[in-house]
């Protein structure tokens, strides 16, 4: 919240571009869909489908490895942008990108490919001007050179701005570096703890700071829009080779890709019978 809250007043000047980029996938991806195991006694593999096509149960599903696979997980996008994204997202006004685009490893339409990078474009609001943020990951990371002598992290976001860069190198925001201009205290709204937040929020009424209308939802959406790009960047039976996609323009009013219903049941999917809204 500190850190966002010195981007909206302005630390970096105007921000124009961001770098996200993760150790993750920690799982396996680029690989086929798994043989067929005896269910263990102690697993519901029915209520572990849920709303997808059902399948049979392998190991390599449950339990973690789920998220790398397309019918169950977002991959390692969207297992950790939630994270690094977050005081960017905060801080940047970052709704409703205008493009999006994937150069990747390609898939088999079974598990997200084993690497990935993905550029976003935001159009200029009336309190920042347009913005391109980039995602990397499976070993993409951002050019060292852009640190200014820092050491590269596994993880981490850097914003660059016209006045000067900020540099988080974990996962969660937890630490922001300046360069370019001297750290300075701004006032923000503080946490007073997430399982108090949710109290307070049922007891009053009181949304929380990042509550799913106004923030998380939002934010989900820029993730998963990212995955469009990703699926785009095409099938391929060599895993390694690198496939990009179209640039995919976005929607954000009607929820679709323009000029094609290919991501159509992506965006909206059929669920199984029994677990339809």
């Amino acid at each position: 919240r500190s850190a966002a809250a010195k981007l909206k007043a302005g630390i970096l000047g105007n921000v124009k571009e961001i770098h996200i980029w993760t150790n993750r996938p920690v799982w396996p991806q680029g690989i086929p869909r798994p043989e067929e195991q005896p269910v263990p006694k102690e697993i519901h593999w029915d209520e572990f489908i849920g709303p997808v096509e059902m399948r049979p149960y392998n190991a390599a599903y449950h339990p973690f490895k789920w998220r790398g696979f397309w019918a169950f997980g977002t991959g390692a996008l969207g297992d950790m942008a939630c994270h690094t994204l977050n005081v960017a997202f905060a801080g940047c006004d970052l709704v409703n990108p205008v493009s999006v685009q994937a150069t990747t490893t390609g898939h088999n339409g079974e598990t997200f490919p084993g690497s990935s990078k993905i550029n976003f474009e935001f159009a200029p609001t009336k309190n920042r001007p347009a913005i391109n943020m980039v995602w990397y990951d499976g070993g993409n990371k951002v050019d060292p050179e852009m640190l200014d002598g820092r050491k590269r992290s596994d993880s981490g976001l850097l914003i660059i701005g016209d006045k000067g860069k900020m540099y988080s190198p974990n996962d969660y925001g937890a630490e922001c570096l300046f360069t370019g201009v001297e750290d300075k205290e701004v006032d923000f709204e503080r946490s007073p703890g997430h399982f108090k937040e949710f109290a307070i929020a049922i007891k009053t009424g009181k949304p929380t700071w990042s509550n799913f209308a106004n923030y998380a939802g939002k934010m989900t959406e820029v993730i998963l829009l990212g995955n469009l790009a990703v699926w785009a960047a095409g099938r391929t039976k060599q895993e390694g080779q690198q496939v990009s996609s179209a640039k995919l323009e976005w929607d954000a009013e009607n929820l679709k890709v323009k000029g094609t219903s290919e991501f159509d049941s992506m965006i909206k999917p059929a669920y199984r019978a029994g677990y339809e809204l």
